[in-house]
């Protein structure tokens, strides 16, 4: 089975990237060898499928091996589970499009449908452009400042207690 650790993927595309800042970034390339195997006896847990076609120790080779809701399909150019691998998996009418294997609201300006927002390509999100605080509205109301959007959250401490998780700049359980 595939080994998750919250919204990161281990082994995966995505890195955790900037904890301050709850950012999912494209793994950096590494120059370690990929791992070998013949059977997925002799796979680690981080990597514990044998893809038998190519000798080498992956997530997944099929989207049977993946873990649904989340990361229900398998990328099978890097052996990843995977949120999605086109637009049609998409079940949230809120988040249509697939972009870097995640379900997000917008890729470009032109899917924001308030002329207030903008496309925060790094959340994939519509948000309201910010320098400060004072710009954001209630329901996203801090800035941040390297991204220049106004966000629901920073850290853990701006969440309520029901949420209290700030990921990707949004409270989470």
């Amino acid at each position: 089975m595939p080994v998750f650790a919250g919204w990161c993927l281990l082994a995966a595309t995505f890195s955790c990237g900037d904890a301050t800042r709850n950012l999912i970034m494209p793994k950096r390339k590494t120059a370690t060898p990929p791992m070998t195997c013949s059977v997925d006896a002799s796979c680690p847990a981080a990597r514990p499928v044998c893809d038998t076609t190519t000798a080498q120790c992956r997530l997944c080779t099929d989207s049977a091996e993946c873990l649904p809701p989340n990361w229900p399909y398998c990328d099978l150019t890097s052996g990843t589970c995977v949120e999605c691998l086109k637009n049609e998996e998409c079940a949230d009418a809120a988040r249509p499009i697939c972009s870097g294997h995640r379900c997000v609201e917008c890729v470009t300006n032109a899917h924001c449908p308030s002329p207030d927002t903008s496309c925060n390509v790094v959340s994939g999100l519509c948000s309201v452009a910010c320098d400060t605080a004072t710009q954001c509205p209630f329901d996203a109301p801090y800035c941040d400042v390297n991204v220049k959007f106004c966000v629901e959250c920073l850290r853990d401490g701006d969440c309520p207690t029901m949420f209290p998780f700030c990921r990707m700049s949004t409270c989470l359980p």
